[in-house]
């Protein structure tokens, strides 16, 4: 057995005389990697979620040869358990397995500064002099526990939400990427990224080669420049204020910087309180890009500042709502019997051959507005109110007080009395329309406008479903990636909802539990239809069906797939369909707007 006082270092290279069980650690035992993150010559970072809790990690995952530490891993490895809580991801768990080492750390849920750029552009000036001093502070504690980053830049300063942050703040600042740390005094390694190094980088490093890093990295991010083209960036500041700061900071001379990172704290802090009692305009996010999964966190974040509305925001009725980055993605899914046979996935014959045509073949398309969508279903409680103050009688017709109490498994069976956290079902399409007329004659106002709810299009609906994602599920493409994420329902009835794990735009239960209405009409040939708002229209299409998303406690996995799609007359209801509420953005909102501090 390993001693617990041993190093982690030694026990990487006791490894190979200690027991096969205990030698390894497979992270699919753990673990259910859903994305890449990013990587680089070193390794890739990923995410995964824990098969136990359910909760996600970052995972880097390191290239190795026998199990044999390479010098960088050890270096990140150093860093990470000796300036663990000074500003970079907390680690939770080291290990390795038949494709190499990898550590388990917390995870920024908005990526690196990278993307946020890519995302949005330039950073404000009140956003960035956070940026600064917050980023400051981590060299600085970095430098007291007695190392020196040495490959500093935008992709190596996570975006971590701060559960304590005013409505304007920019989240918590992380640094990342410490394969290239050094202790003071020792000879640096030689992996870096040239553009962001000091001229004197490749013969010695200290705390003035990461104070030009730094100085570069937030050049980048104020200019939108690339740090090779300094002077092209810096001519682009003003004279005085940030512009001086950072011209000293990058200056060729190493003794024409600023003496500490101390003194550039000092200087950062005393700009961005001049914004204390100012306004400062939020940018608007691109809508003119094809989101990947791992853009989603970042750019709902953007837009929620954007528009001036917390995460999540919370309507009158207790609903809550997630912003939906306008963006590209593919619609539909090209599937066969033999493939979803492969996947474990049982189907019938004829029926599925043809409802299968019906997703395909994909198409790209463009949702041009932002959006928000509720993070979960419309509950029996808030209809149940609804039905109070208006008096509305249910499609069913089936008396309400049976209506609120119990949900029917199928004719005469007994079921289950539902609570009011559980979604709302036995209602029609015209039932949620009447439902969302109500609430639009009693919608509270925001900025002087009132907000306006709706049931989600299905390429909407597929778009929030998929969240960057074109695997079958959302969560991947088999089975058990299905089952970390979602809860199996499939005839256990009707669960309360947020029971199954949210995606990655913070959305629960999309494909399981209750299918949901959707606002357009059901056409067979979606997918070949040049105007998808023509299906908006009031004109019946095909048999007259409105379109039916997502699967059910009563419907087989094969529902649960991203692009599976149906139809239902809108007079009919049954116990496994609900619905979800969409609220479209005020005009007045989407126009940049200043914040108060």
């Amino acid at each position: 057995m390993r001693s617990s006082g041993a190093t982690m270092e030694d026990q990487f290279r006791t490894q190979r005389s200690v027991p096969e069980p205990l030698m390894r650690r497979t992270l699919s035992a753990d673990y259910v990697v859903l994305h890449r993150l990013g990587g680089g010559s070193n390794g890739e970072v990923l995410l995964a979620v824990c098969r136990e809790t359910g909760i996600r990690y970052a995972v880097k995952r390191f290239k190795s040869s026998d199990d044999e530490m390479s010098p960088s891993v050890r270096r990140e490895l150093r860093v990470l358990r000796s300036v663990a809580g000074v500003a970079v991801p907390g680690l939770l768990r080291q290990a390795v397995d038949q494709d190499g080492i990898y550590f388990v750390s917390t995870l920024a849920e908005f990526g690196d500064l990278g993307r946020r750029l890519r995302l949005a552009g330039a950073l404000p000036l009140a956003e960035l002099l956070r940026v600064a001093c917050q980023a400051t502070d981590g060299l600085i504690g970095l430098h007291s526990a007695g190392f020196l980053h040495n490959d500093l830049k935008p992709g190596n300063l996570l975006w971590a939400a701060d559960d304590g942050r005013r409505r304007d703040d920019c989240g918590v600042i992380l640094l990342s990427d410490f394969g290239s740390a050094t202790r003071i005094g020792e000879e640096p390694g030689r992996e870096f990224t040239a553009m962001y190094a000091a001229p004197e980088r490749s013969e010695q490093v200290s705390g003035l080669t990461d104070q030009y890093s730094l100085g570069a990295s937030l050049l980048q991010l104020v200019t939108d420049c690339r740090p090779f083209s300094v002077g092209a960036a810096l001519r682009v500041l003003p004279e005085g204020g940030l512009g001086d700061v950072l011209r000293r900071m990058v200056s060729n001379r190493a003794e024409d910087r600023f003496a500490d990172l101390g003194q550039v704290r000092g200087v950062f802090r005393g700009l961005y309180d001049g914004f204390q009692s100012s306004e400062f305009v939020v940018p608007r996010p691109r809508e003119d890009l094809v989101l990947t999964a791992a853009d989603m966190p970042p750019a709902q974040r953007l837009w929620h500042d954007f528009l001036g509305l917390a995460l999540p925001w919370t309507d009158q009725h207790g609903t809550r709502f997630r912003c939906v980055p306008a963006g590209g993605f593919r619609l539909g899914q090209t599937e066969t019997l033999e493939t979803l046979h492969a996947c474990g996935l049982e189907t019938g014959d004829a029926d599925w051959t043809r409802q299968l045509l019906q997703e395909g073949p994909p198409r790209d398309v463009r949702i041009v507005t932002s959006f928000l969508v509720a993070d979960a279903a419309v509950t029996v409680r808030q209809f149940a109110e609804f039905v109070r103050r208006t008096g509305y009688c249910v499609t069913a017709r089936r008396g309400i007080r049976r209506w609120l109490s119990r949900v029917g498994f199928a004719a005469g069976d007994e079921s289950p009395e539902l609570s009011g956290e559980h979604p709302v079902v036995n209602v029609s399409w015209y039932d949620a329309r009447a439902f969302i007329d109500w609430l639009n004659q009693t919608a509270e106002q925001v900025c002087g406008r009132a907000v306006r709810y709706r049931l989600p299009t299905e390429w909407e609906w597929e778009y929030c479903c998929r969240a960057g994602t074109e695997t079958r599920f959302f969560s991947g493409d088999s089975l058990s990636d299905l089952q970390v994420v979602t809860r199996s329902v499939s005839g256990s009835g009707v669960c309360p909802i947020r029971s199954s794990g949210a995606n990655w735009l913070g959305i629960h239960d999309l494909t399981d539990n209750v299918c949901e209405w959707c606002d357009n009409w059901y056409d067979a040939e979606l997918h070949r239809v040049p105007d998808l708002h023509r299906l908006q229209s009031s004109g019946v299409f095909r048999d007259g069906c409105r379109a039916v998303r997502g699967g059910s406690w009563h419907s087989p996995k094969m529902y649960q797939r991203s692009a599976s799609r149906s139809g239902m007359r809108p007079s009919e209801w049954n116990s496994w369909t609900g619905f979800r509420l969409v609220c479209d953005v005020p005009d007045l909102l989407r126009e940049p707007r200043g914040h108060q501090r």
